[in-house]
């Protein structure tokens, strides 16, 4: 993403906002970033307040953790289908729960280019974290790779707007550049004003910069030219649906990223039965049951088994989360839209096979484990204007709601 800023009185660069060009992502060819203000989690709060990734637990987990906790944040990032009560409701709980929580647990605002760092026991990942105008999106400086499901996208909607704010980045990546590389690891070594551990055990720490790195990086991030994102699709759909002008965004370069599936649970309806799709899939039994090691292959849970089997993915042509979709889910199943259908669920391919088949064989179901996408693969997707079905990837370590809010 190229940035341009300007400089403020104390001479420190400061990004382009606004003003006669309408908030728009570019001035000429070049894209602005812009520094956000932020409420930060207090650092006596922050272990109670942030929880696991979202989208890692299921409703009921949700709920759980969040009747158990006062605190959690995940009483603001509550919905519907979390709640299975009336979405207006759940959203003023929401709306309360957010109020509470700033005036107890969070520091004033402040306006900063922020890094944010996470670290689990496998992976680490240093981002740039910062406001991107929505406009972007519209002008293909930042590049979507997924389509998203309808009640996902109105659901954050309905969210946006009810309470105003952002708290869960939205996951960016960008070619590596070793200007941005040298200021965020000389940066990353002064004290931080945030460092912490989640109850799941990721260890995360913030640095809020000031005008001298903030405009290192504004002058670095020149020589990126395109942004691409990796989490945080329906997000960014809601932002530009309720008309706001910019979302909160961490960037991390391609180098730092870890790409895991996201596999699928199915519904069966007659007249499809388990013993139909092993056939039609050409599916045979899978014993021991190992994730797919290389594109093409699908691990299938069936009738409290294990098979496999193998797609068309046409020498690279083909994703595997694409061919699953084309061959099996529209094309034996009868799923026509998976933007819509109830009978498709996700589950994030951080989770084991044991689990995974625990939700299939609970659901009375189907489950498909994928092999992940390459990052390269999606930005070749994404350059291209195609786009993959709904969550078709997660990577790891995912980035927190609640360590930042952003009033908008």
């Amino acid at each position: 993403m190229t940035l341009h800023g300007h400089h403020n009185r104390s001479g420190a660069r400061r990004p382009k906002w606004g003003g006669d060009d309408g908030g728009r992502a570019t001035v000429g060819s070049v894209v602005v970033l812009r520094p956000t203000t932020a409420q930060v989690v207090r650092p006596e709060w922050a272990a109670s307040v942030v929880g696991p990734a979202y989208d890692s637990l299921r409703p009921a987990e949700r709920r759980q953790l969040a009747a158990a906790n006062p605190t959690s944040f995940f009483n603001v990032v509550r919905s519907p289908a979390d709640e299975d009560a009336d979405g207006g409701g759940v959203l003023d709980a929401a709306a309360d729960a957010l109020e509470g929580l700033l005036a107890s647990c969070y520091g004033d605002p402040t306006e900063a280019l922020f890094l944010y760092r996470l670290r689990s026991a496998h992976h680490e990942q240093a981002t740039v974290t910062a406001d991107v105008p929505t406009a972007a999106v519209l002008e293909g400086v930042v590049r979507p790779h997924e389509r998203t499901r309808t009640a996902k996208e109105d659901e954050l909607t309905r969210h946006l707007r009810r309470l105003r704010m952002n708290s869960s980045p939205v996951g960016l990546t960008y070619r590596p550049s070793a200007r941005i590389d040298a200021v965020v690891a000389r940066e990353l070594r002064r004290p931080p004003m945030l460092d912490f551990s989640s109850i799941d055990g990721v260890h995360q720490t913030v640095w809020a910069l000031g005008d001298g790195p903030t405009g290192e990086l504004l002058d670095a991030f020149t020589e990126v030219s395109t942004a691409y994102i990796v989490d945080g699709h329906h997000r960014v759909a809601a932002t530009r649906r309720a008309g706001a002008p910019a979302f909160l965004a961490s960037l991390i370069p391609t180098d730092q990223l870890h790409l895991l599936p996201y596999h699928r649970l199915v519904g069966l309806v007659p007249p499809v039965t388990r013993d139909r799709l092993v056939e039609a899939v050409g599916a045979v039994r899978a014993s021991p049951a190992e994730a797919p090691g290389r594109p093409g292959t699908v691990l299938l849970r069936a009738d409290q088994r294990w098979w496999h089997f193998e797609l068309s993915v046409e020498e690279g042509r083909r994703l595997d989360v694409a061919a699953l979709e084309e061959d099996v889910l529209v094309g034996v199943l009868g799923i026509l839209d998976p933007r819509t259908d109830p009978r498709l669920d996700v589950v994030p391919g951080h989770l084991d096979l044991a689990r995974l088949a625990q939700l299939a064989d609970e659901g009375e179901g189907v489950a498909f484990a994928l092999h992940p996408p390459t990052v390269a693969q999606l930005m070749v997707e994404a350059d291209a204007g195609r786009t993959l079905p709904p969550k078709s990837t997660w990577f790891e370590p995912k980035l927190r709601s609640g360590v930042f809010v952003v009033r908008r």
